[in-house]
């Protein structure tokens, strides 16, 4: 009964672990994608003004402060929401696995544990 509990442990532990790779390889990538997509606007804004005269548009025009302020929001809240999607994920997770030992003394520390019960 003990080995198929370990086992379970084990496989969830591997599961979660590999959850959280996913989670911050799509991260990573969401972010890339934004910066990226922004990159690509930037050029374009700035291609598409040198080629055009100098004309009046009718549409008030955020002034580079104003667009700054607004990109800053946007990425303010893209991170909110990023941290709210990592707390729900987190809140998924069993609370009741041991984290694994990484270094060769807490591992010691791990085995003299389990030893002594």
């Amino acid at each position: 009964m003990m080995k198929f509990t370990d086992t379970l442990a084990s496989q969830i532990q591997s599961a979660t672990t590999q959850m959280v790779s996913t989670v911050n390889d799509a991260n990573a990538r969401m972010i890339d994608s934004v910066v990226d997509a922004n990159r690509t606007a930037i050029d374009f804004a700035v291609k598409s003004a040198d080629r055009l005269p100098s004309v009046e548009l009718p549409v008030p025009v955020p002034t580079p402060a104003e667009a700054g302020k607004r990109y800053i929001d946007f990425v303010e809240r893209a991170a909110d929401m990023n941290r709210d999607l990592n707390a729900r994920v987190i809140d998924m997770l069993p609370a009741d696995i041991a984290p694994k030992a990484t270094t060769t003394s807490a591992r010691k520390s791990a085995k003299k544990a389990s030893a002594k019960k």
